[in-house]
């Protein structure tokens, strides 16, 4: 005679496939936006980048260049 799980046992296969499924799409999906470093989606630039690439094109001046980058680095490094 074969062995046959039953209903049960058949709705928890179901049920366990649907979760490993899942879980690899997830997985998948957040080493993609990450670009497999593990760091920041590989479209977000590093905010000071952004900044000199603003000020080198003209889009902001020094003193706005100054700010922006100060503010950065107290935000990195709150107890200067």
């Amino acid at each position: 005679m074969p062995m046959t799980m039953g209903i049960a046992g058949s709705m928890f296969a179901w049920i366990l496939g649907i979760v490993a499924a899942t879980a690899a799409v997830g997985i998948a999906m957040q080493r993609w936006l990450t670009g497999m470093s593990g760091g920041r989606p590989r479209d977000v630039a590093d905010p000071l980048t952004t900044a000199r690439e603003r000020y080198a094109r003209g889009d902001i001046s020094k003193a706005e260049f100054d700010q922006i980058a100060e503010r950065l680095v107290q935000t990195e490094n709150p107890r200067l």
